[in-house]
């Protein structure tokens, strides 16, 4: 439950943020509610991710990588769990991706 709720937050978080509603039945929605499962496992067994691609992400999408910085932030507080430094930029990709398809629905 702690988890399911977790996602939620996730995504009503992003929705104020971006200023859209997510089209649910979007396949970079579902997407991201996965990464986000995985995500938050992740944090709560320590496995670590083997890339980062914080840089990248960060230097090519400020705003979605600030987003993915505060939902870690939150999330981690949220669930009592820290979450590794190179989660933000894989969240960030995700966010990007429903930016993207929000504006092409648009």
């Amino acid at each position: 439950m702690e988890m399911a709720a977790a996602v939620r937050k996730c995504a009503t978080f992003i929705e104020e943020k971006i200023g859209k509603h997510i089209d649910v039945t979007t396949m970079a929605y579902n997407r991201l509610m996965n990464h986000i499962r995985h995500m938050v496992s992740r944090a709560a067994t320590g496995e670590k991710l083997k890339v980062d691609l914080n840089q990248f992400i960060e230097k090519n999408y400020p705003e979605s990588f600030a987003l993915a910085g505060d939902i870690c932030k939150e999330l981690g507080k949220d669930l009592n769990h820290e979450f590794l430094d190179n989660e933000t930029g894989y969240l960030a990709i995700h966010i990007e991706q429903i930016k993207c398809d929000e504006m092409v629905s648009e």
